[in-house]
């Protein structure tokens, strides 16, 4: 069964908009944990208009091991990763007006940027993953940055923002496409970003894909059924069908 990483930007987001400390991101990390999660993750933005720095430090007491930090290419934000050493780091884009991240890495217009961002996380023994469009010729732009353990994470939005039936099986079959030559050049797959369980099912079926990451799926579920029951649904769905 592939792992689930559970995105607990949400949470913060609910706090953020009456402020003071409810609800607690270590708390919905720990009840996350129970439902199954294998990794949280947090997206400390440079506006930091969700998840806050002592939200890292919080969830690094209680999970240490299980914590990805999401940043920018920031020289700032990669000081901040070298200091706090999580277990792993994923490189994303940032716009300062975007909703939400949106595409993947600039890997030729950035790619001195994101390769010197690899290589100060590896450099501190910080694994690295790249958030990516599912197109084959980032998956080896990524490959030709020559650092064995890098991982890459496909962006779903595509797949989630498919108009019609049709675009949706094709973006689907694009994804099983770039997981299985990142699987085959070495690079461990990741998928995430508009994920629902429907969707997580469907992609369950691509054997190359490692881990699902999801986020307001589950923060919007937990809101019904509470976060150790939304996580456990999710991870339901990421099993492979018989």
């Amino acid at each position: 069964m592939a792992q689930l990483g559970v995105k607990l930007d949400h949470i913060a987001t609910l706090r953020q908009v009456r402020g003071g400390v409810e609800p607690n991101v270590a708390s919905a990390a720990l009840l996350a944990e129970l439902g199954g999660a294998d990794w949280i993750i947090a997206h400390l933005r440079e506006d930091r208009r969700h998840i806050q720095d002592r939200d890292l430090y919080a969830l690094q007491h209680v999970v240490p091991s299980r914590v990805t930090l999401e940043i920018s290419l920031a020289d700032r934000m990669l000081k901040l990763a070298v200091e706090l050493r999580p277990a792993r780091v994923t490189l994303v884009p940032e716009q300062p007006m975007e909703l939400t991240t949106e595409g993947g890495l600039d890997l030729i217009g950035k790619r001195e940027a994101v390769a010197h961002a690899v290589s100060t996380l590896v450099q501190a023994g910080v694994p690295v993953t790249l958030l990516i469009q599912p197109l084959v010729d980032d998956v080896k732009a990524c490959h030709r940055l020559g650092h064995p353990g890098l991982s890459v994470e496909l962006n779903t939005t595509p797949y989630r923002s498919a108009k019609t039936p049709t675009d949706r099986r094709q973006w689907e079959e694009q994804i099983g496409t770039t997981a299985k030559l990142a699987a085959k050049l070495g690079l461990a797959v990741q998928v995430g970003h508009g994920l629902t369980a429907d969707a997580v099912r469907v992609l369950a079926a691509v054997p190359e894909i490692a881990q699902f990451n999801v986020g307001h799926a589950i923060v919007a579920r937990a809101a019904l059924v509470g976060v150790e029951q939304a996580v456990r649904e999710i991870k339901r769905a990421s099993a492979p069908s018989r």
